[in-house]
């Protein structure tokens, strides 16, 4: 692990303690935990949190991206922010993602594809409106949200189509 990692590992451990001390999860939240979403059992599992009051309905979902400069975070940092949106009416998903400098990019990318696939695949099991599926991301996790997004329309509308021609081209020179 390089010397930078370390000390931003630190350095955001104790400030994410001191805020989260004394936090318990709310009573009128259920969550299923440490589910497995890839192979790797430390790296690649997530939390799904839901409001006990909407207990079999389905419900639109955000998924949650921490943040952490690609090399600090994990589902852990981020329950009581993602309990939080599930108490507004929402089934969050909550992940862990592969960090640097343990894995290179686009590890991060790759697990945030995974865990939207999974999303889609356990709909039913966890009361999943797949129909209505959101990212939030905090940081680096906003900017893994906003390459996958990239990459979703680059499937969805083909590397030639116009509207990717559009989105490549330079902007206009400066008059």
């Amino acid at each position: 692990m390089s010397q930078t990692s370390d000390i931003v590992r630190a350095r955001f451990t104790e400030g994410d303690n001191i805020r989260d001390a004394g936090l318990t999860t709310p009573e009128d939240i259920r969550r299923y935990d440490d589910i497995p979403y890839g192979p790797d059992p430390q790296w690649q599992v997530l939390d799904v949190y839901r409001p006990r009051a909407a207990e079999g309905q389905k419900l639109p979902v955000i998924v949650s991206v921490h943040g952490g400069g690609w090399v600090y975070g994990d589902k852990e940092r981020y329950q009581f922010y993602c309990m939080n949106l599930a108490q507004r009416g929402f089934a969050v998903v909550n992940f862990t993602y592969r960090l640097a400098p343990e894995f290179q990019f686009p590890a991060p990318l790759e697990d945030t594809n995974l865990v939207f696939t999974w999303v889609l695949t356990h709909g039913e099991v966890y009361g999943f409106d797949t129909g209505h599926v959101f990212g939030v991301g905090d940081s680096a996790g906003g900017h893994l949200l906003g390459l996958y997004a990239d990459f979703c329309t680059i499937r969805a509308t083909g590397p030639d189509s116009p509207s990717s021609r559009r989105r490549a081209s330079p902007p206009p020179p400066s008059p």
